[in-house]
């Protein structure tokens, strides 16, 4: 069970986790993107684009959970963890742009 004086550490770690993985996918993509523009491939080189804003928008996600659980403690512990729930329609919004700019 987790105690009140943990909930801080523990949501900062899950973001700073949750963070770092999207931030080296990020990485991945860039360097896809890269090959894929020296290569021609277009659409390809767009589907890498359209991962790194995904992934960006992940590490996005994770710093606003991570600053409103600094900022407000334990008792901002469940904002923390709502954030997340940023994802989905951040995603739907830079799913629309990117398939509008095709």
């Amino acid at each position: 069970m987790i105690r009140n004086d943990q909930v801080v550490p523990a949501m900062v770690l899950y973001g700073l986790g949750f963070m770092a993985m999207f931030a080296l996918l990020g990485v991945l993509y860039a360097t896809a993107w890269r090959r894929c523009r020296r290569a021609g491939a277009a659409a390809r080189a767009a589907d890498a684009l359209e991962g790194i804003g995904h992934c960006a928008i992940h590490v996005l996600v994770a710093l606003i959970s991570i600053a409103v659980v600094l900022i407000g403690g334990g008792r901002a512990a469940l904002a923390s963890g709502l954030c997340y729930t940023l994802n989905a329609p951040l995603h739907v919004i830079l799913r629309k742009i990117a398939r509008q700019r095709r």
